[in-house]
C-alpha cells in the first residue's frame, strides 16, 4: 500500500486532493525544474481571495495580504499551472515571458 496524504483547503468546491508518494515525487520534479520565465497575471476583480493559488504553488511565488492574493516571486515561476487549474474563479494566468528559454549553465 502506497502512503498517502491528504492537502486540505479552505475552498468549498475543493475539498481535499491525495496523492501517493510516487505521484506527488513526479509531480514535483516536473514541475520545480525551471526552463522558461513566465509571467503571472492576477485579476483582483475576479480573486475572491482564496488562497487556493498560494496552497498549491511548489515554489510560494504567491503570498496572501489580507483577502489579496501578491505574487512575490515571478522568477521562482516554473510554470507548472496549478495555481491557474485550481483557481475556481480563473483569476489567475499564467504565459511564457516573450517566449525566451532560459540559458542553460
Amino acid at each position: 500500500m502506497h502512503n498517502m496524504q491528504q492537502i486540505s483547503l479552505k475552498c468549498p468546491k475543493i475539498t481535499h486532493i491525495i496523492l501517493d508518494d510516487a505521484e506527488k515525487i513526479g509531480i514535483i520534479e516536473a514541475m520545480t525544474t525551471k526552463t522558461r520565465a513566465f509571467h503571472i497575471d492576477i485579476n483582483h476583480a475576479w480573486c475572491k481571495g482564496c488562497e487556493i493559488c498560494a496552497a498549491f504553488c511548489p515554489k510560494n511565488v504567491f503570498t496572501m495580504n489580507g483577502k489579496e492574493v501578491v505574487v512575490i516571486d515571478p522568477d521562482a515561476c516554473t510554470g507548472c499551472l496549478l495555481c491557474e487549474m485550481y483557481c475556481p474563479d480563473f483569476a489567475v494566468k499564467v504565459t511564457p515571458a516573450d517566449n525566451d528559454v532560459l540559458k542553460q549553465h
